[in-house]
C-alpha cells in the first residue's frame, strides 16, 4: 500500500514538473515571438549594412581607384604645398588633417572644412599637388552605410531604435537558445544537424533553430560590442567611465593637449615630411594621420590608423624642434577604455586580422538568414487576419531565480527593460481586454 502511495506521489511530482516546464517554455516562446516581430526587420537591415561596411577599404579602393592610385614620379611636392592647393580651390577652408600615402602609388587624403563648415575629403596627387577628387565626407557610400547601421540616418533619435533592437536581439538569442536546448533524449538531429525529410514550414523552422544556435556564438559578441556606440547604454557607460576615471586618455584623441616650445627668433615650423620621418623612427604603423598645428603654440599630432586598435600609437611633436612631446599607445588607456576600444575592433572585424573579418562576415550572413527563416516560419504559421502569437502560459509561477534574471537583464539593457514594462502593462490591461486587438492573438 505504501509503495502504491509512493508511486502515485512520484508520478504526481513528475506531472507537476512537466506542467511547470511546459508553462515556462510557453512563456519563453511567447516573448521570443514578440521580440522577433520587432527585431527581425532591424536584424536584416543592420546585418546587410554591417556586411557592406566590413569591406569598406576594398570597396572604396574600387570606387575611388582613379583618385587613390597615382603614377609614380621622380619628385613629390611637400604636404604643405598640397594643402595650399586645397586652400586655393576652397578659400577660407580649414585643413583638419591628412593621411600620408602608404606607398609611392597612392595619393594624399586630406580632411578639411569649407568656410560653410562642411566636412570634405580631397584626394591629392603628391607629385604635382593636383586635386584628383573632392566629396563631402558624410556623402560617401561607406559613410551612409555607417550612419544607417548606427542611427538609421535619423541622428540620435535613430540610435534609440537601433539600441532597442540590439538589446532585444540579445534576449531573442538567449530565449531561442533555451527553446533549442535538447529535451527528452533528443540527439544531434534537430539541434545542430537538420532532420531528414522535412518539408515546408518544418524545414524553415528547423534551419532557423540551428542557425539561431550558431548565432549565439557569433552574433551575440557583435551585439554586445555594438552597445558602446548607442545613446542610452553607451552614454551611461561614458558617465560611469568618467566617474571612475576609466575614460580614454585625453592625449590619445586631443590634438591640442600639447604645446610647442617657442624659441626666440626661431618660429619656423618643421615640414610635415620631417614629422613622418619622426613617426617612422618611432616605429609607428602605417597609415599615419597627421594634424597640422592649429596655431604657433600647438604641436603636430600624429596617430597611427592601423586597423587593429590595439596596435595604434599617437605622437605629439614640437612643431619647431621636432622633439617628441608625448609617445602614447593603447596601453596608456585605462582598462574599461581598452576593452571598449578592443570591442570596436572586434565589431568592425579588424581586431585579429583576416580571421576576425571572416567571423564577422559569417555573423552578418547568419543575421540575414536568421531574419528570413524566422519571418517565413511565422508567415506560414500565422492564421489569416491574426498575428499568430503563441498562447499564454497556463499557471506559470515565476520563481526568485527567474525574477532575478529578468531584473538583471532590465538593468543591464535599460531600453529593453523599459519597453518590457510597457509591453506587460499594455498586454495585461489593453491588448487582452479590448476586442479591437483580437488580431494580436
Amino acid at each position: 500500500m505504501s509503495q502504491a502511495l509512493s508511486g502515485g506521489s512520484t508520478k504526481a511530482a513528475a506531472s507537476a514538473s512537466t506542467t511547470k516546464n511546459q508553462s515556462l517554455y510557453a512563456a519563453v516562446w511567447r516573448w521570443h515571438f514578440y521580440a522577433a516581430l520587432y527585431v527581425l526587420p532591424f536584424m536584416f537591415l543592420l546585418s546587410l549594412t554591417g556586411l557592406v561596411y566590413l569591406y569598406q577599404k576594398p570597396i572604396e579602393d574600387i570606387l575611388y581607384k582613379d583618385a587613390i592610385t597615382v603614377e609614380t614620379k621622380p619628385y613629390s611636392q611637400s604636404f604643405e604645398l598640397q594643402a595650399r592647393s586645397i586652400a586655393e580651390a576652397f578659400p577660407k577652408a580649414r585643413i583638419r588633417n591628412f593621411v600620408a600615402p602608404t606607398s609611392d602609388t597612392k595619393s594624399t587624403i586630406f580632411d578639411f572644412s569649407t568656410k560653410d563648415k562642411v566636412r570634405m575629403i580631397a584626394y591629392v596627387n603628391p607629385y604635382n599637388a593636383e586635386i584628383l577628387r573632392v566629396h563631402e565626407r558624410d556623402g560617401t557610400l561607406m559613410r551612409l552605410m555607417r550612419k544607417f547601421h548606427g542611427e538609421l540616418l535619423m541622428g540620435r533619435f535613430g540610435t534609440k531604435f537601433v539600441e532597442l533592437a540590439g538589446s532585444w536581439a540579445i534576449v531573442l538569442i538567449i530565449t531561442g537558445l533555451y527553446m533549442w536546448w535538447p529535451r527528452g533524449g533528443q540527439g544531434l538531429r534537430g539541434t545542430v544537424i537538420p532532420r531528414k525529410g522535412l518539408r515546408g514550414r518544418a524545414w524553415w523552422k528547423e534551419w532557423h533553430t540551428i542557425i539561431g544556435f550558431a548565432s549565439f556564438f557569433l552574433i551575440t559578441p557583435l551585439l554586445i560590442t555594438g552597445l558602446p556606440w548607442t545613446d542610452v547604454w553607451g552614454g551611461t557607460l561614458g558617465v560611469i567611465q568618467k566617474a571612475t576615471g576609466q575614460s580614454s586618455n585625453r592625449d590619445l584623441r586631443n590634438a591640442n593637449s600639447s604645446k610647442s616650445v617657442i624659441v626666440e627668433g626661431a618660429k619656423i615650423s618643421i615640414l610635415a615630411s620631417k614629422v613622418i620621418e619622426i613617426a617612422e623612427q618611432n616605429n609607428m604603423k602605417k597609415p599615419y594621420r597627421i594634424t597640422f598645428p592649429k596655431n604657433e603654440k600647438a604641436a603636430f599630432f600624429i596617430t597611427s590608423r592601423d586597423p587593429n586598435p590595439m596596435q595604434r600609437t599617437t605622437l605629439h611633436v614640437d612643431q619647431y624642434s621636432g622633439k617628441v612631446l608625448k609617445d602614447l599607445s593603447f596601453s596608456d588607456n585605462p582598462l574599461i577604455a581598452q576593452l571598449k576600444s578592443a570591442g570596436i575592433g572586434l565589431h568592425q572585424g579588424t581586431l585579429f586580422g583576416t580571421f576576425n573579418l571572416v567571423l564577422a562576415t559569417i555573423a552578418a550572413l547568419l543575421g540575414v538568414i536568421l531574419s528570413v527563416t524566422g519571418f517565413y516560419a511565422w508567415w506560414k504559421r500565422k492564421p489569416q487576419g491574426k498575428l499568430g502569437a503563441p498562447r499564454k502560459a497556463k499557471s506559470l509561477k515565476i520563481g526568485v531565480g527567474l525574477w532575478f534574471i529578468i531584473g538583471l537583464s532590465a538593468i543591464l539593457l535599460p531600453l529593453m527593460g523599459a519597453s518590457l514594462i510597457i509591453m506587460v502593462i499594455l498586454d495585461k490591461f489593453l491588448f487582452s481586454k479590448s476586442k479591437n486587438f483580437k488580431w494580436l492573438k
